[in-house]
């Protein structure tokens, strides 16, 4: 310090240096303890919530110098940090990374979705299929690019050149009873 005994010059150190908005409050003390310089301002964080400050309490720190000028102690300086500026930090930051979850979030959900479709579509094509055999339609399919489905839809065309057989044989064999019934054995001439 190079202020001597100047009292307005020590104030407005001081209020140069509480101005930044850093600290909580500043004494400036003399030998005897006596404060000869004091500033303060309310820890209230007006951007921040209330309950927000009560969840997470930060520790506040403080510290003490002593003045000196030249060779000569003139006093004592203490300083108390503000949490303020940090609160509104870490509120920010908290926004912030909410906003950025929710939207990593929102984007997940659609590439799920988009997943479960595209998982879907053999699905519907294998259930299309069974609904065709169910109407005298044998339709084979593809096999699926998912290799949990590629077993289901081997096996759906497996069964629907099955029943496309066992209908081929017993349309056959109908035929043959209704030309048996229908006809006479020696001369296959149609009956009366």
């Amino acid at each position: 310090s190079r202020s001597g005994q100047d009292a307005a010059l020590r104030e407005q150190l001081v209020s140069n240096l509480f101005d930044g908005g850093h600290f909580a409050s500043i004494q400036y003390r003399d030998h005897a303890g006596r404060v000869l310089v004091a500033r303060r301002q309310p820890d209230a964080v007006s951007s921040v919530p209330a309950w927000f400050v009560a969840l997470l309490p930060l520790p506040v720190a403080s510290g003490e110098a002593w003045v000196a000028e030249g060779w000569q102690q003139s006093g004592r300086v203490e300083v108390r940090v503000s949490a303020r500026e940090a609160y509104a930090a870490l509120w920010s930051g908290l926004l912030r990374q909410l906003g950025v979850q929710l939207g990593v979030g929102a984007a997940l959900c659609l590439a799920v979705l988009a997943l479960l479709r595209w998982a879907q579509k053999p699905l519907r094509a294998i259930g299309e299929q069974a609904a065709a055999v169910g109407a005298n339609r044998f339709v084979l399919l593809p096999e699926p690019a998912v290799a949990e489905l590629r077993v289901v839809g081997r096996a759906m065309n497996t069964m629907v050149v099955r029943v496309q057989a066992m209908f081929a044989e017993q349309a056959a064999r109908l035929e043959a009873l209704r030309n048996e019934a229908n006809c006479d054995e020696l001369t296959r001439l149609p009956n009366r």
